[in-house]
């Protein structure tokens, strides 16, 4: 899919808006009111603006696959099962290690130091993850499975990290 950069900049503001949210959905869990429930999932939006499919996993059934009784409700896995959790997994990555920076903002009473990482540092990182969806989508609609390869390498991290 071709990429136009002014859609570009309004799906990097869409990641941010939902990124913004889960910064302050954290501050107020922390405070111990769970409102987690309450946010709006625009990457459900950029998904489908990028042109992946509706994630249907709901449909099939994975517990058969894993040696459970057959649930006649639920469709066995076959080539139209589509999971969108590489894609949220990977936001969640990048997402995880700008909450984990410290912004400062120097005040004129003193320095405030707030969770997450400044806006600029915020967009640029999105824009890189929206430039990475379309590599992703670009694989899927060329018969690839992406996913896989992304699963095979983190598994690959996780063992390297244990030795």
């Amino acid at each position: 899919m071709k990429k136009d950069s002014n859609l570009k900049a309004l799906l990097v503001k869409i990641l941010v808006a939902q990124y913004n949210q889960e910064v302050a959905f954290a501050e107020v869990e922390k405070k111990g009111v769970f409102v987690y429930r309450l946010l709006v999932k625009n990457m459900d939006i950029v998904f489908g603006v990028v042109g992946f499919p509706e994630d249907n996993t709901d449909e099939y059934d994975f517990r058969f696959e894993m040696g459970a009784p057959r649930d006649n409700s639920k469709k066995v896995i076959d080539d139209d099962c589509f999971a969108k959790e590489w894609l949220e997994d990977y936001y969640h990555e990048i997402t995880q290690e700008l909450f984990d920076e410290k912004n400062l903002v120097v005040t004129p009473t003193g320095i405030d130091v707030s969770e997450g990482a400044n806006t600029e540092i915020v967009s640029e990182k999105l824009g890189e993850y929206i430039d990475w969806l379309y590599e992703e989508y670009d694989k899927y609609k060329n018969g690839e499975q992406p996913w896989e390869a992304y699963f095979n390498e983190r598994e690959t991290d996780e063992n390297h990290d244990e030795l």
